[in-house]
Order: structure tokens, then sequence, then C-alpha cells
């Protein structure tokens, strides 16, 4: 799971379910998630996201603030899960 520090370009909100593609990318809405400096996966499987709140594969997202982007704007630390659109979300 790539993270990232909140850069305060909010522009959405973004609610789905959790779920790994086939790159191993975890994935919310069908989009590569770039979480929250501070996030991390659980031995267990479950997804902390920093500030937001912990979940399972599987589980529903609830209505999050967020920033999208396109697969061809993606940083190069995240080149791995550029099969997708890009969403990251922010605890506020």
């Amino acid at each position: 799971m790539a993270t990232e520090k909140h850069d305060g370009a909010l522009q959405a909100a973004v609610s789905g379910v959790f779920a790994v593609d086939a790159a191993g990318c975890v994935t919310v809405a069908g989009m590569t998630l770039i979480a929250p400096l501070g996030s991390r996966l659980e031995p267990d499987g479950r997804i902390h996201l920093e500030g937001i709140g912990d979940y399972a594969l599987g589980d529903e997202l609830p209505i999050t603030a967020s920033s999208y982007g396109s697969a061809a704007e993606a940083k190069p630390e995240h080149q791995g899960c550029t099969g997708h659109d890009l969403v990251a979300v922010y605890a506020t």
C-alpha cells in the first residue's frame, strides 16, 4: 500500500469497497489506493488508514475526503500499481 503526505489538494470524496488487484495493490472503488502517511497493512491483512480507521478487504470505506489522479500522473514510487486511476484519501 502506497502512502504519502497530504498536500492539501482535496478535490472530492470517495467511498467504495477495499480489494486487492492482480498486481497485489490495494484498491478502493476500483482505483489504486494512496493512503495517508502513517498508514499500514497489518499482519492479519487489515488496512490501517492513519487518522481514518481500520478496515478489512471487502469492507466499505465510508465517504472520505480524497483527490484523484490518472495512472499517467503516478509518482515513480507508485509505478507498480498504475493499471488503474489513483485515489488518495485524507483524514479531515
